[in-house]
């Protein structure tokens, strides 16, 4: 009996220790496939104070604003202080608050942004939850991958398993950031897991096996 539950124990660590692993990813080849870009976010040349609605296309994703200073989207010459300037489609927090990304769909297993803001003029922070609005990580850029240059850079959040239900790109001070597109990832099992998984189980019935044939010789 106690090679069966140590059989069982060897899957179940296989599946869980790729729950557990997270990182901050600065490329979007980090992110696992299958991947989906969006680059409509569904209002162009314009500015809101307050928005809440679903993404264009079939990802149902709905994307909310929270705080003061409002939103752009689409704004030519985009300040990005020491990072030069951005203009053309896009999607900036006008100082300070937090977009919210909820996954209506089913939950993800990494998400972010190619993206810049301004460092000098304070945090900027991604941040992935559970289903149950518990943090599941979360990265202040300027400390962890600070953006120092004109250009736009991929930062997101990569988990070992689909279980991000909300993302939230937060803005405090004044760093104006901007983001060009979102990608967005799905749960692909490493195959690595999978064998680990396996190997469990065939040794499970291995050891089921041998129990049977001993109980039918006694």
């Amino acid at each position: 009996m106690k090679k069966f539950v140590f059989a069982i124990s060897i899957a179940s660590a296989a599946l869980f220790s790729s729950v557990a692993h997270a990182a901050l990813v600065t490329d979007v080849g980090g992110l696992s496939s299958p991947q989906v870009t969006v680059t409509d976010f569904g209002l162009h040349n314009t500015s809101v104070n307050s928005f809440n609605a679903l993404i264009p296309g079939s990802y149902n994703i709905n994307m909310g604003y929270t705080g003061t200073d409002g939103l752009y989207f689409d704004y030519s010459g985009w300040g990005l202080g020491s990072n030069g300037s951005a203009s053309g489609p896009s999607v900036g927090i006008n100082q300070q608050g937090t977009l919210r990304f909820d996954f209506l769909g089913g939950s993800v297993a990494g998400v972010g942004f190619l993206m810049n803001y301004a460092p000098a003029f304070g945090p900027v922070s991604l941040v992935a939850y559970d289903a149950g609005h518990n943090i599941l990580e979360q990265y202040e850029l300027n400390a962890t991958a600070p953006i120092s240059s004109n250009a736009f850079q991929f930062r997101g959040i990569q988990m070992g398993a689909a279980n991000i239900a909300s993302f939230e790109l937060t803005s405090s001070g004044n760093p104006s950031p901007m983001f060009r597109s979102m990608t967005f990832t799905a749960a692909v099992p490493e195959p690595e897991t999978y064998a680990m998984l396996l190997a469990g189980l065939g040794l499970m019935g291995a050891l089921a096996r041998r129990r049977k044939q001993k109980n039918l010789t006694v």
